[in-house]
């Protein structure tokens, strides 16, 4: 029984987890970052990396079934490096503040496209905004 629990951790099937690849992958580029001189300021890195935990978590666990995320600038900039690369890998957009105006267009782009009938049941769940 403990061989095959160690079969299944050690196989193809665990490592491709999107939480575990995601979280792991993330993890290793911060590392990458962090060793050629990213974030050498302290008081700036603290700022930076403050909540990057919860924000490696969230991002592994939603990303890969959503349409987009948006997210800060700096995981922003992480996600999209060589060996992470969420767009690729799962077909999410990322947006952050420096890109709020893709977001927008992004947007626009998905209201544009809305059908007759999703338009009618937007109107029904939310009559107030009409």
């Amino acid at each position: 029984m403990l061989r095959r629990c160690a079969e299944f951790f050690e196989s193809q099937h665990f490592a491709n987890v999107p939480h575990l690849w995601i979280s792991s992958h993330m993890f290793a580029a911060l590392k990458e970052m962090l060793k050629h001189g990213a974030l050498s300021n302290p008081d700036k890195a603290r700022k930076t990396l403050t909540g990057a935990f919860d924000d490696i978590k969230h991002i592994s666990l939603y990303a890969p079934y959503c349409d987009a995320i948006v997210i800060a600038n700096f995981m922003a900039d992480l996600v999209s490096r060589r060996g992470v690369n969420l767009e690729q890998r799962y077909g999410v957009q990322v947006f952050s503040l420096s890109s709020w105006d893709k977001l927008l267009a992004w947007l626009d782009d998905l209201e544009e496209g809305m059908s007759a009938e999703h338009r009618r049941g937007v109107a029904a769940a939310y009559p107030e905004n009409q």
